[in-house]
């Protein structure tokens, strides 16, 4: 029976979505998976949000999880290290505000139980849940059949709210790293180096978008430093290090026409790691000086 149902962890992370989170642990609630095999961890990571809704439904349900609420907020990264910590399952998946089908749990299993140990982590399309309406549309149309570290590099199209994870890869790749503003690049791209990364090729999750999400707040300037640092710590990889040196290069200098100063600190990183015309020309035209004089030269052939 052991073999055939394996423990399953899940995740959900409260801060503040109070209001909304106890419709995705009734997705838990209601799985076809038996229930004494899904381990079920709730962290509160210091929401300002009132949690009294949330206590109630689990006394009510009596639902079998394990409830933790920080004192200090620690951030996601710390959040998800917390949960790793304390989780017994075999594989884990999350869901803090989105939704997920019925048969989620019991579909992944069976799928991941098929695939060969080098297969770390699937993934899925997803809907969009955009209010209490479902977007016919998916968030990406086409997803591939499987996902590389070089293509990752390129263009990240894991939807986080879909993957299935097996939780021995963290023995290998150890945990998300604290010191990112978001968790998930950085752990799919370390991932992807040890392991295959494989679609799941069905829609039974919904992504909710939501104006104060993370991934809506989120200031450009943060984004790209996040990218970057992410970017900086592959770079000693010997087999993509000129494919990750571009990406450093493409988001230095998107930096450098949001953030001037901290942007050209980047672009400096980025040249020696290798050389290019065009972002050493960044740093001339964006230097304190130059760029006053470009300014008025852009404005002045506007004018004529």
């Amino acid at each position: 029976m052991v073999k055939e149902f394996p423990i399953i962890s899940v995740v959900t992370l409260i801060y503040n979505n109070e209001k909304i989170t106890i419709e995705s642990l009734e997705c838990v609630n209601k799985q076809s998976y038996p229930a004494d095999k899904i381990d079920h961890i709730i962290i509160n990571d210091c929401s300002p949000g009132d949690d009294t809704a949330i206590r109630e439904w689990i006394k009510k349900n009596r639902h079998s999880c394990r409830y933790y609420k920080h004192e200090n907020n620690m951030g996601i990264c710390a959040s998800l290290n917390h949960f790793l910590t304390l989780a017994r399952g075999e594989y884990w998946c999350g869901i803090s505000d989105d939704l997920f089908g019925d048969d989620f749990i019991k579909r992944r299993v069976a799928f991941m139980k098929r695939q060969p140990s080098n297969v770390g982590m699937c993934f899925s399309p997803t809907n969009r849940l955009i209010g209490s309406m479902v977007d016919i549309h998916p968030l990406y149309e086409k997803l591939p059949n499987e996902i590389t570290f070089p293509m990752l590099l390129i263009n990240n199209q894991i939807p986080a709210n879909t993957v299935f994870i097996r939780t021995s890869v963290y023995k290998n790749i150890s945990y998300y790293n604290v010191n990112l503003y978001v968790e998930d690049f950085d752990m799919w791209l370390r991932i992807s180096k040890k392991y295959r990364i494989i679609l799941f090729d069905k829609i039974d999750t919904c992504y909710r978008i939501r104006e104060k999400s993370v991934s809506h707040t989120m200031p450009k300037k943060v984004f790209y430093q996040t990218r970057l640092n992410v970017y900086y710590s592959h770079l000693k990889d010997d087999m993509y290090s000129d494919l990750v040196a571009e990406r450093l290069h493409l988001h230095a200098r998107k930096l450098t026409k949001i953030n001037r100063k901290i942007g050209i600190k980047w672009l400096y990183k980025a040249l020696i790691a290798k050389f290019e015309v065009r972002s050493l020309m960044y740093i001339l035209i964006y230097s304190t000086t130059i760029h006053k004089y470009y300014d008025m030269f852009r404005l002045n052939k506007s004018k004529n």
